[in-house]
């Protein structure tokens, strides 16, 4: 949605094509962008049946209204993306934000990761928002040409006059400083090393969890009893998903903001080492002017420790994040490391100065 709002205030005339999924997801729509839903998409044989039309009804509207650009974002997109920005005459971008792990040899899903591929060597655009990624899809596919790079974040005025969370102003008044992880909401992010290390935090400070618990519906449960059998129930605060506009009543009024901190063993799939620029909520921390902890890996010391707005840590040692969390909270570093991370978003990381190059593109074709 920030990349339709970028355009939709440079002049273009932005519509979405979505379709509502059985969790009941919307998009809420930026001003001057105008959002379609076409449908629903179901599980199992309704999934595949109900893509289909989807990319037919899409393919319509684009050859109706001759659009001169088609977006796709994420695999999925890339069928009815791609047909419709051919059959209607349009150029093709596709915005990828993840490279979509695919074991079966059969199926909808290798197609459409064969598919992904395929028609990625004949768009005009293809966008990543991190550079290591960008480049294992572009060896993968045979891109003659690298995506661009766009990094995952917040526009500039993302969390201007921020009103503070009722739930946060209450948790304050014991514990005043904060904190905060914000996104999915499972055992997979490492957030168990997180808690584990919350006895070894200044009294002062409590944590704050925020995000959906979709992928654990337990977790919620699990992750209260872990901190009450620590002793630190009190000091663990989760919160669910919320609007991503409402967010910064939340992000701005916490201290210091932690990364995605997986063990290779809770994320098998070796993910974590591709998060630095894809990650959104590294880019919201610092539009707060939070600093992050993260793990040790070379990505994050170019995105985290080169520009000196944070901490990389061993995410199996409790004791590494505890002392990390202490020194970046000691009152003059942190008013200095602070300042670092609110200039880094205002030169570097907010999506208005990362999509540039894609406007450009946009505008000049």
């Amino acid at each position: 949605m920030n990349a339709a709002a970028v355009l939709s205030e440079a002049g273009f005339k932005v519509d979405i094509y979505s379709m509502r999924f059985c969790t009941g997801d919307h998009i809420p729509p930026a001003q001057g962008v105008n959002v379609h839903y076409l449908g629903t998409l179901k599980k199992g044989i309704g999934f595949r049946l109900g893509l289909l039309i989807y990319t037919l009804k899409v393919a319509f509207k684009v050859m109706l209204c001759r659009y001169r650009w088609v977006f796709a974002y994420n695999m999925t997109a890339t069928l009815p993306g791609f047909f419709a920005a051919k059959l209607g005459g349009a150029r093709y971008l596709y915005h990828n934000h993840d490279v979509t792990p695919v074991t079966r040899q059969f199926g909808l899903y290798p197609f459409l990761k064969w598919f992904e591929r395929w028609s990625s060597r004949r768009a005009d655009l293809v966008v990543f928002p991190q550079m290591e990624r960008g480049e294992i899809f572009a060896q993968e596919s045979s891109l003659v040409q690298k995506p661009t790079i766009v990094l995952n974040g917040p526009r500039i005025d993302w969390a201007k006059d921020a009103i503070m969370d009722s739930d946060i102003a209450l948790l304050k008044e014991k514990y005043p400083r904060l904190v905060l992880y914000q996104g999915g909401l499972n055992w997979m992010r490492g957030l168990g090393n997180v808690i584990k290390s919350m006895p070894l935090w200044p009294k002062d400070v409590a944590c704050v969890m925020v995000g959906g618990a979709d992928l654990q519906p337990s977790f919620p449960k699990e992750a209260r009893e872990l901190a009450n059998k620590l002793g630190v129930g009190d000091k663990l605060l989760l919160k669910d998903t919320m609007g991503y506009l409402d967010l910064p009543s939340i992000t701005a009024y916490c201290d210091i903001g932690l990364g995605v901190l997986a063990t290779d063993k809770e994320d098998d799939s070796h993910n974590i080492r591709f998060l630095a620029g894809a990650s959104n909520k590294l880019a919201e921390y610092m539009a707060c002017g939070l600093p992050a902890v993260v793990p040790d890996n070379q990505q994050y010391r170019v995105f985290i420790l080169e520009p000196g707005v944070g901490k990389l840590v061993d995410p199996a040692d409790a004791q590494s994040l505890a002392t990390a969390i202490k020194e970046l909270l000691d009152t003059e570093r942190y008013e200095r490391v602070s300042a670092r991370a609110e200039q880094y978003f205002v030169t570097t990381l907010n999506f208005d100065t990362q999509f540039k190059p894609v406007l450009d593109v946009v505008a000049s074709h």
